[in-house]
Formats: structure tokens, C-alpha cells, sequence
């Protein structure tokens, strides 16, 4: 495994993101405008209207399911002479997307950033975006360490982002990988505004209208939700400083929290 040791942004080495137009990849992407306006960064889309400019910003043509990303070759090259950092967030993550096509992005495409990761001759970090969901049934706690023995899971979106855990830790031994396992985001803790709805907004919803006499569940099971401008944070300061390699790290409450409302996250990098 390549050594990341410890290293100073102020080297800009490049950044290459998958995921810009997704609710992580745009929030971090505008935290890295603000924290280093000028450091380049490549961001991989197939939507050129869906980011607004920023310098040192270029916007790549491209899609992690195709070979070399879907990018020109000479593109491809460049890129591998002058990335330093890769945060890979481009996932599917439609629950009730057939298992066939939520792999196709979220593990073969995995498998084609990795490629490209092998190929970037001064690479200091692969940051990989995953989810604390790839627990799928099994209970008990999710301990920051791989996750070997699935207990089966609730959607197909949960089962490929642990095959794609999977995939890096059986192949990616010579990059200096981290994986951050994401809780459910719901909004900025300071402001309140939510960037994207997702199934726990929903739930919420549902409340005052009281459309069932009877909502099914537990009452005394903990759902963990964080603060997405916390999370952006913690994943710019990883950027920053590279954490150790072959780290599995949690962005959550925890269970110490026990409270839905509590916006406050636990940091063990």
C-alpha cells in the first residue's frame, strides 16, 4: 500500500470528485470554492448546466460506468499526471432500483474510479462515500472496521454499496483508500435548510396530517441522523489531511446520542 503520510494542501494537487451533482459532491464542491478557491479541481458530470463555475474548476465529460470513465484519452492521461486526491460520491441510490442496475453504478463504477485511482501516479487518498446502510439487517452496532458477513438487507441500493466495500478491500491494497460510512442527512444545522428531501423528510411529513390511526415500528428505536454542512466539514478536513490508510470511518450521531434532534456528530479520524 502507497504511504499517504502526512501531507500540506498548499502542494494543490488536484482533486478529482465524482458525484458533483449529487447532495454530498455539490456541497463539498462549494466548501472547496470557499476553503481554496484556486486549487483545481476535476469534476466528473454529465450535466454541464447542473454546476456553476468556480476557478480552478473544470468540468469533465464523463460516467464511471463506461471504461476509463467515458473521458477522451488524452483527458484520461492528464488526469493521472495531476490528481492527488479522488472523492468518490457518484452512487445510485434509488431504493427500489433493480439490484442488477444499482451495481452497475455503484460497484462497477466504483471498480472504474479504482482503475483510475491505480493510474494517478501522485494519488495521496481515495476517498470513498458509502453509507452506514450497507449494515442492512444485521443488528447490533456498526463498528468502524469492514464489514465482512452480510445479514441480508432491505433494498437492492444497500446490498451494491457493500459489494462496493467489498470491492476496495479485496482490491484496492496498493492505494491509499479511506471509507466514510454516511448517516441520513437531513439539513443544515445552522439554518435549517434542507439541500435534498429524502426518506426521513418524508416521514416527517406524514405526521401532523396523521393519515394512519397506527404507524408500524418500534418506539424506542434510535434513527441517526447528522447535519449535512457538519458532514461537508469532516469530508474538506479529510481532504485536507489524509486520515491513515485502509480507514473505515463513521459520520453519525452514534449511539451515545439517542435522539433524532440532536444534531451533534462524533469525529474519530
Amino acid at each position: 500500500m502507497r504511504d499517504a503520510g502526512s501531507w500540506d494542501p498548499a502542494d494543490f494537487s488536484a482533486i478529482f470528485l465524482t458525484g458533483a451533482t449529487g447532495l454530498v459532491g455539490r456541497l463539498l464542491l462549494r466548501r472547496l470554492a470557499a476553503e481554496w478557491p484556486n486549487r483545481p479541481v476535476f469534476a466528473l458530470v454529465r450535466d454541464h448546466e447542473a454546476i456553476s463555475g468556480r476557478s480552478g474548476l473544470e468540468l469533465i465529460p464523463g460516467d464511471i460506468t463506461e471504461p476509463e470513465l467515458g473521458m477522451p484519452e488524452d483527458t484520461y492521461k492528464r488526469m493521472c499526471g495531476s490528481v492527488g486526491v479522488v472523492v468518490h460520491c457518484a452512487a445510485s441510490t434509488h431504493l427500489a432500483r433493480p439490484l442488477h442496475e444499482s451495481r452497475r453504478v455503484n460497484v462497477e463504477g466504483t471498480e472504474n474510479v479504482l482503475a483510475f485511482a491505480r493510474r494517478a501516479r501522485n494519488l495521496k487518498l481515495f476517498l470513498h462515500i458509502s453509507s452506514t446502510y450497507v449494515a442492512g439487517r444485521r443488528p447490533g452496532e456498526l463498528h468502524e472496521a469492514p464489514l465482512r458477513e452480510p445479514a441480508g438487507w432491505f433494498s437492492p441500493y444497500e446490498q451494491s454499496k457493500f459489494e462496493a466495500e467489498q470491492l476496495i478491500f479485496e482490491k484496492a491494497n496498493d492505494l491509499p483508500w479511506t471509507i466514510v460510512r454516511l448517516s441520513t442527512l437531513v439539513g443544515n444545522s445552522r439554518t435549517g435548510h434542507i439541500s435534498q428531501f429524502n426518506y426521513f423528510h418524508q416521514l416527517i411529513r406524514l405526521v401532523p396530517r396523521n393519515p394512519f390511526p397506527v404507524i408500524p415500528g418500534t418506539p424506542c428505536a434510535p434513527v441517526d441522523v447528522v447535519p449535512d454542512d457538519w458532514v461537508t466539514e469532516a469530508l474538506l478536513r479529510m481532504v485536507q489531511k489524509a486520515p491513515a490508510p485502509a480507514s473505515v470511518l463513521h459520520l453519525c450521531a452514534g449511539p451515545s446520542q439517542g435522539s433524532v434532534a440532536n444534531f451533534r456528530g462524533r469525529q474519530n479520524w
